[in-house]
């Protein structure tokens, strides 16, 4: 494109278009429309409204971007920077340009939020957009990004200048190496995760020019995902999610698998607006605590409750209603037994720990009764909060033949 003369706007979108047509750049039209509003600073309004005359660094400018543009650089290296989740992120040589898709991720991750102070670790963060992305709109979260090149941190860091974010820092090392020992209550990722074996089959834009550290990680594309879901554990808080971007076509079942034997509790797999598998999400299990008691309400639901032999109980109407239940004693007897509907058979109760559950269960009450049939006066606890607690530690409730239940 060589001009003699100063040219008009719209005479020179036009020959634009013409150009990226012959170079072979599929929609011209609307890559014309983005070099002149993003590098010559003319938005298509102002283009049709005014036709301004191209000055002569706008003149250089648009010839640059077309000869760049021959040899397939990406548009976004030649412009500098590409709009991501209302951030300016600067892009070029040697980081992977941030894609659209990729915004639904850090959607997501806010949604999982809850703390108002978070701690977030991204992984793989190249530009850093999506740790920036989560920095600016968690004004009190401490956001880490970790990559392994030099290059891409180098990109990072302008960017977090750039947009004037302080709660984010970036650091260099292998994954979940510049951290170890620390838990977050978010863990993100962009790891690169096309098979190697395709590509060949990508655009020159993609497979000339973008790091290919940051496209692939072997034949498989799940080289990097699999070490990520499997040591994420440790560096999750209890009840902590994970979300990962993935590869179009990846099958959910295998990311399941990945995740249920890791210690994660797999969530689902989120399609995104093409319609293609693009973020994994699960979560970090909570903690069984050792002798933690279920709440009342759900052992009631868990325990398969089988009603007593009512003969066994003929003789002790207190606290029995007819159908072989206990019953819980109260001050105010208008609150009615432990459960009519769900009572609680003696064999239900095994020990100590599950007789605490059955005190609790009646917290309002100040006694609760069980009843056996035994001659010798041992057949009725009179208070099961204090015999639960006794000295014997897994002593069980009496039944009504004088046995400990089972």
């Amino acid at each position: 494109m060589v001009y003699k003369r100063p040219v008009k706007a719209i005479e020179a979108f036009r020959e634009t278009i013409h150009a990226l047509r012959k170079i072979g750049i599929p929609g011209p039209e609307k890559e014309a429309e983005l070099i002149f509003k993003e590098l010559l600073l003319i938005d298509p309004v102002r283009l049709y409204r005014d036709n301004p005359k191209l000055s002569a660094e706008q003149t250089r400018q648009l010839k640059d971007a077309l000869k760049r543009r021959k040899y397939r650089e990406p548009i976004q290296y030649i412009i500098g920077h590409v709009s991501f989740y209302g951030l300016k992120i600067l892009v070029g040589p040697g980081v992977l340009i941030p894609r659209p898709e990729t915004e639904l991720l850090v959607h997501e991750a806010l949604k999982k939020i809850k703390k108002a102070n978070p701690k977030i670790l991204d992984l793989c963060t190249g530009t850093g957009a999506i740790a920036l992305a989560l920095a600016k709109n968690l004004p009190g979260s401490d956001v880490t990004g970790v990559d392994i090149s030099e290059a891409a941190l180098s990109w990072a860091e302008k960017n977090r200048v750039l947009n004037g974010i302080e709660n984010a820092r970036f650091l260099k090392g292998d994954l979940f190496a510049p951290v170890k020992g620390i838990r977050f209550d978010l863990i993100t990722a962009n790891p690169p995760y096309i098979k190697g074996t395709v590509m060949k089959e990508l655009a020159p834009e993609i497979k000339d020019w973008e790091p290919e550290v940051a496209l692939t990680p072997g034949p498989e594309g799940l080289e990097i995902i699999e070490k990520i879901i499997a040591s994420a554990r440790d560096y999750l808080m209890p009840g902590a999610p994970l979300l990962i971007e993935i590869a179009g076509g990846t099958d959910p079942e295998i990311l399941k698998g990945l995740a249920e034997t890791s210690g994660l509790r797999f969530e689902a797999v989120l399609k995104d607006y093409a319609g293609m598998e693009r973020i994994f999400m699960a979560k970090r299990r909570a903690d069984k605590k050792k002798g933690a008691l279920r709440p009342p309400f759900k052992l009631l639901r868990i325990l398969k409750l089988e009603r007593i032999n009512k003969e066994h109980y003929q003789d002790h109407d207190q606290g029995i209603d007819g159908q072989g239940f206990y019953h819980r004693q109260t001050d105010d007897q208008s609150r009615g037994d432990l459960s009519r509907s769900a009572g609680i058979p003696c064999h239900t109760f095994a020990g100590a720990a599950e007789a605490d559950t059955l005190a609790d269960a009646g917290a309002q009450s100040r006694k609760t009764y069980a009843y056996g049939a035994s001659k010798d006066g041992h057949g009725v606890i009179t208070d099961l909060a204090s015999a639960s607690r006794g000295s014997g530690s897994g002593r069980g409730l009496i039944s009504s033949e004088g046995k400990r239940c089972r």
